[in-house]
């Protein structure tokens, strides 16, 4: 079982949707560097733009998405619905700060700085980061009280720096839920 991890971090559809960030970003969840969160509308936008960029079928997005929740069920934040309208970001993406907030996140990880700029977000103690690269800090993991590096983050690096130096990126994807077939076909391929 993984260490408990610091690091609380609400992940952006646009960080799940590309798939080797979004299986980076869970390997990385998954042996305990960080807290992976995420509400029903980011889920839902992951779904909308797979289909809508042709990358999935409706039922293989929804797959995707239910495994991704099925392997990570205290993922899902619900009860920030409320702040939503409060919050001083773009208006697109002002749900993602209400439940950062909501559920006590230490860093909303996004490709889109432009929808959380620091002024905005400043007054709530939420960090941002851009794709994979959570701080340095994700890498310490709490243990029976005590703060220490995780055994498997550095992949042999002293110093890892992101999410990316702990994962390796030639990984098969493990959350895709599916994978292409000969001929360009799309086969399921269960979340292990």
């Amino acid at each position: 079982m993984p260490p408990e991890p610091q690091i609380r971090a609400v992940l952006d559809a646009n960080v799940l949707f590309p798939i080797r960030l979004c299986d980076t970003l869970l390997r990385a969840a998954e042996v305990g560097l960080y807290q992976p969160l995420w509400t029903a509308q980011i889920l839902t936008e992951v779904e909308r733009n797979l289909v809508a960029q042709r990358r999935s079928s409706v039922e293989e997005a929804r797959r995707r998405c239910a495994a991704m929740h099925a392997k990570f069920p205290i993922a899902m934040v619900t009860g920030y619905e409320g702040r939503i309208a409060a919050m001083p970001n773009h208006p697109n993406d002002r749900h993602i700060l209400a439940a950062a907030i909501d559920a006590d996140a230490d860093v909303i990880v996004t490709q889109n700085l432009r929808h959380l700029p620091t002024a905005a977000i400043a007054p709530y103690s939420v960090g941002v980061a851009i794709g994979g690269c959570l701080p340095a800090d994700a890498f310490r993991v709490r243990t029976r009280g005590r703060s220490t590096h995780h055994p498997r983050a550095s992949g042999g690096l002293r110093t890892p720096a992101t999410i990316h130096c702990a994962i390796t990126r030639t990984a098969r994807p493990r959350y895709a839920g599916i994978r292409r077939g000969r001929g360009g076909t799309h086969t399921h391929r269960g979340a292990t």
